[in-house]
């Protein structure tokens, strides 16, 4: 009999299937479409994304705070029913998108105060 560690996902319905990709695809879109608010230029975008200009620093905190908790902990809660892996590499792969958050949130609260 196979241990706890060893057994891979649970299957997944066809429901959870498609919000899955829903849940993917949201998260991707969203780094995209604040990406393209924070580096636009012109009416109604924030002008640009530039570490040397202190105006500019700042339009880095919605595009890391964004990438931060909507992309990397909705892919580090999602990992355990999108990847094919045992639990013992998914729990690894959950803790680099965990880790991965934090130090983008970091860094995010960081140039907010410059």
């Amino acid at each position: 009999m196979a241990s706890y560690e060893d057994k891979g996902p649970k299957p997944t319905t066809r429901v959870q299937k498609v919000a899955l990709v829903i849940a993917h695809v949201c998260a991707v879109l969203s780094i995209i479409l604040v990406s393209r608010w924070a580096n636009g230029t012109g009416e109604g975008f924030l002008g640009g994304l530039d570490w040397g200009d202190k105006n500019l620093v700042f339009n880095y905190h919605p595009v890391l705070m964004v990438s931060a908790f909507v992309f990397s902990f909705t892919e580090a809660l999602l990992v355990y029913r999108t990847f094919p892996f045992s639990k013992r590499v998914n729990k690894a792969i959950h803790l680099g998108f965990q880790t991965l958050a934090v130090i983008l949130a970091s860094i995010g609260l960081r140039v907010r105060e410059e």
